[in-house]
């Protein structure tokens, strides 16, 4: 009896053909979870990794460390070295300063600038610490051209310490002429980034040698002033005691005082009222504890007055009016 001819089929799918069609499906279905599982798995660390990142983050770019010294305790250090070996700048930056001063970790100015080497590649705020060590001679001598190519680095992308550092290094002089136009224009673009700093440097520069034009004075009370507004709505929405009122709108002027140097205000007045005495006492106490940078005062007073109209509508937050 003659064999039946068959055709040549690879090993793989010869095995497959002989399968019962529930055996197929079970594979796939077996290996379509474990494709699924390798996804999941996949998706799961990159989430972890992205945790960890923003709990560096968090950790190395809290804002109440400016007035610490050093590592909270063992564990904080521990999450602080973990994140610069993750290479997260905040950590790295943090990290190169507790180096440099010994702070929680041996004094080490060649390693603190090694750290701040490595956050520099990722982050403009490196080149500013590398500029100051630069400028100042810490783990090497002075070197005010490197200093001025580090800041530069960093007000290229805007950072205001960068700008604050050239704004510095060009008013007095270092390591080029002097040039208080110079200065002013990086103090101008640091303002802008509301530094805090930035905005002293300009009241001070400005009403010691009237370096700025009027035009140009008058342009940054402008930007000053808006902030205020700003802030004022911000206070306004923190305040408990202005939940109580409903009867809106109200429309009152506050007239700010605000002394040299100063990030408070001195007091404030009421100098156009609205309809409601209640509202206009609460808000005036709730003003008082608006914070912002120093007044742009600019000339020989002490302190800087300025009228702020408010028109409340409700639900969202007061805007200046219109003079």
């Amino acid at each position: 009896m003659p064999r039946e001819k068959q055709a040549h089929v690879p090993g793989d799918a010869l095995a497959l053909r002989t399968m019962s069609a529930a055996t197929i499906a079970l594979l796939a279905g077996v290996m379509c979870t474990t494709v699924t599982q390798a996804a999941q798995n996949d998706g799961m660390q990159r989430l972890v990794e992205r945790g960890r990142g923003l709990r560096h983050m968090i950790v190395c770019a809290d804002l109440k460390r400016t007035g610490e010294a050093g590592p909270r305790d063992a564990k904080d250090l521990a999450v602080v070295q973990e994140g610069a070996e993750a290479n997260a700048p905040a950590c790295l930056i943090l990290l190169g300063r507790w180096s440099e001063r010994g702070e929680g970790v041996p004094k080490d100015a060649a390693q603190a600038k090694a750290f701040y080497e490595r956050a520099a590649t990722l982050d403009p705020k490196g080149h500013v610490e590398l500029g100051r060590m630069d400028e100042l001679g810490i783990a090497g001598p002075v070197a005010y051209a490197e200093a001025w190519e580090h800041y530069s680095q960093a007000a290229a992308k805007e950072d205001a310490e960068g700008l604050l550092g050239l704004g510095r290094m060009a008013e007095r002089g270092l390591g080029r002429t002097a040039s208080d136009r110079e200065a002013v224009d990086y103090y101008r673009r640091a303002a802008r980034r509301w530094n805090d700093q930035a905005w002293g440097q300009l009241d001070r520069i400005q009403s010691a040698r009237a370096v700025m034009s009027a035009q140009e004075a008058d342009l940054e009370r402008r930007r000053w002033r808006s902030l205020l507004g700003s802030r004022a709505g911000t206070a306004y929405g923190a305040a408990d005691a202005m939940s109580a009122f409903k009867d809106f709108p109200y429309e009152l002027t506050l007239r700010f005082g605000f002394k040299r140097g100063a990030q408070t205000p001195a007091w404030v007045r009421v100098t156009s009222p609205s309809a409601n005495p209640a509202f206009d006492l609460a808000l005036q106490q709730a003003m008082t504890k608006l914070r912002m940078p120093p007044a742009p005062i600019f000339g020989p007073n002490a302190l800087f007055e300025i009228d702020l109209p408010l028109h409340f509508f409700g639900e969202a937050e007061p805007a200046p009016r219109k003079k």
